[in-house]
């Protein structure tokens, strides 16, 4: 019930068609970071976690691309921007809008 004494109203999305949605604020995890921070993943120095899911299927390595990472970010951009997600969205994940 707390999250929804919080929630407010927003404007709605194009593909709402002017219906307004409701905007509940993130959940907090036992850290206090909203649920999705990077600060609650068990990595230390990265913020992404790419997996070679042929020769590690159990996802116990990540591994480091910056090239991959990059061009995965920038079509994340991409779809959230196309799906009008919200400034704290990209916040929350960490890039830029």
């Amino acid at each position: 019930m707390e999250e929804l004494r919080r929630a407010t109203l927003h404007s709605g999305f194009a593909f709402m068609d002017g219906a307004p949605v409701l905007k509940v604020p993130a959940r907090r995890n036992p850290a206090n970071q909203p649920m999705g921070h990077t600060a609650s993943f068990a990595f230390e120095d990265c913020r992404t976690a790419l997996y070679d899911l042929h020769k590690d299927p159990d996802q116990n390595a990540p591994y480091r691309d910056p090239v991959q990472e990059k061009r995965l970010e920038e079509e994340m951009v991409k779809v959230m921007r196309a799906y009008e997600a919200p400034p704290e969205a990209f916040t929350r994940l960490g890039i830029a809008c």
